[in-house]
């Protein structure tokens, strides 16, 4: 498959400020560009309708998760500034989305690795994985990982025209930054 065929904008980027700016100058044109978020910071109820609540914060960069009405979260003009998750965000379009991975997902030993401990404690998708693990840890282990893996990759394929990515996780930013180069030098044989 050559890369260079396609129109499609995919960036792995060093901050989330950096994403955050893109998305931003991405919706003005169609409102049609938006930040999610792997579910890696909680989602208290307390400062759920409330945009000044950040609940994600990451160095001097921070951002409220959606506010509590996630139905009109992809239309509202003001959730540009504003995180969706994978609740908010699964079964939508948009032209272009900056996602998140958080520490649930990271790069080590040569080889891309979850940690569902790493996941907010409000996080619905592994209710249940705790027990398990006490009982059966390599399968809660597996379980949670194709939830994790599954979540950015439902993230990463919102975006029909691009995606900018931030990593927490140096080790996994630079890994991606090398498998987008080798598939875009392979592109160009």
């Amino acid at each position: 498959y050559d890369l260079q065929d396609m129109n499609y904008d995919i960036k792995i980027l060093d901050s989330p400020k950096e994403v955050h700016e893109i998305i931003i100058e991405k919706n003005r044109s169609a409102n049609h560009a938006r930040i999610l978020a792997g579910y890696c910071w909680d989602w208290p109820k307390k400062g759920r309708n409330n945009s000044e609540v950040h609940d994600i914060k990451i160095d001097d960069f921070e951002i409220s998760w959606n506010l509590k009405n996630t139905t009109t979260f992809a239309i509202d003009e003001d959730s540009i500034h504003e995180a969706g998750c994978i609740h908010t965000s699964q079964g939508l379009e948009f032209g272009y989305v900056g996602v998140i991975i958080g520490d649930d997902m990271r790069y080590e030993n040569g080889m891309v690795v979850t940690d569902f401990t790493k996941r907010a404690r409000t996080d619905q998708s592994l209710k249940g994985i705790k027990k398990l693990y006490k009982e059966n840890p390599e399968l809660a282990n597996k379980e949670a990982d194709e939830i994790i893996k599954n979540t950015y990759r439902t993230l990463m394929t919102r975006g029909m025209k691009g995606c900018y990515v931030y990593c927490t996780d140096q080790r996994l930013a630079a890994y991606l930054k090398r498998c987008l180069q080798i598939r875009k030098s392979e592109g160009k044989k």
